[in-house]
């Protein structure tokens, strides 16, 4: 048997050490390149300069079109942080504005879209059809395709158009006051989804079934008037309840209005005359709606009424 002589000893020693050594070094130096950031490359298109890791991109005044939307798609695939994306003055279509969000699920746009002559942009918290200055009215279901993109709606007024389907409303859980008045609305389902709505005029439709609202606990203001409901059992478990009225029907009898009123002996309930008579209108909510739909900005009924306007809706009881 040949023994190894010390020299041979000390060469392996000294290898095994600087391997060892080097084993160190190449774990330090991957740990610091999994802790540190990658370098953002700059990312440039459609006249914007950007860098690759920025979360937010501004396209400003770019007039973006969807004969664009090819260099779009290339600048937000060069941004994978990115988490929002204004295009305010751009106008695309809605078939390329379903591109954008089914590929991009995790950025929020900004748009400017389209309502029939109607333009809103996509971070607004509340829109009318009524309250423009060159208003079209009597526009169709289709025409509220847009609505979707904007998912900050707090309150919406589509009355007086000409709707049948509302299952749009779907997208918009936030809604808190709801105006579908003079419509021709046969089915409102969606509503028991919309569970956070405080205010709604539902008024001269063609609808009967109202089971749908029977989850709505939040409704402080509900008009029904004119449409052909002969059951009002489904309403009887609303707690915030302060005004009902449900005039021009003919189908509830004597016994069915007494019974309601003994539900809600707080509430001011009106049966009579026109849909927005008996000072529907002359309180302080419908005077913060008045301002809501004339700033297209959202915002949140008083608790109290100033003391002037309590004493005026005092009187119209």
């Amino acid at each position: 048997m040949v023994l190894p002589c010390r020299s041979d000893e000390r060469l392996m020693t000294f290898t095994m050490k600087n391997l060892i050594r080097m084993l160190a070094a190449l774990t330090a130096m991957l740990c610091l390149a999994a802790c540190t950031p990658a370098l953002a490359a700059p990312v440039e298109g459609l006249g914007l300069v950007a860098d690759s890791e920025d979360t937010y991109i501004d396209f400003g005044a770019v007039k973006i079109s969807d004969k664009k939307i090819d260099q779009i798609t290339a600048l937000l695939d060069a941004m994978p942080n990115l988490q929002k994306a204004d295009m305010f003055e751009g106008r695309i279509s809605n078939e390329n504005m379903d591109m954008l969000t089914e590929r991009y699920p995790d950025i929020e746009f900004g748009w400017t879209v389209r309502v029939g002559n109607h333009t809103l942009r996509t971070d607004q918290t509340a829109f009318s059809t009524l309250h423009n200055p060159k208003r079209d009215t009597e526009h169709g279901t289709r025409e509220f395709y847009a609505l979707k993109f904007c998912k900050k709606l707090e309150a919406l007024d589509l009355g007086h158009n000409k709707i049948t389907d509302i299952s749009f409303l779907s997208e918009h859980k936030n809604l808190k006051v709801l105006i579908l008045a003079c419509n021709k609305i046969k089915d409102i389902s969606v509503l028991a989804e919309l569970t956070e709505l405080e205010y709604l005029e539902l008024f001269t439709n063609k609808f009967t079934d109202i089971t749908p609202l029977s989850g709505l606990t939040n409704l402080i203001d509900l008009n029904l008037s004119n449409c052909g409901i002969t059951d009002l059992t489904p309403l009887y478990n609303l707690p915030k309840l302060d005004r009902f009225r449900l005039c021009m029907n003919g189908l509830l009898s004597d016994e069915q209005r007494r019974e309601f009123e003994s539900v809600y002996p707080d509430a001011t309930v009106g049966w009579a005359t026109h849909p927005t008579g008996e000072g529907w209108r002359e309180h302080h909510r419908y005077d913060t709606i008045y301002r809501i739909f004339h700033s297209n900005v959202y915002e949140p009924f008083m608790t109290e009424p100033p003391a002037e306007d309590a004493a005026n809706e005092e009187e119209t009881k």
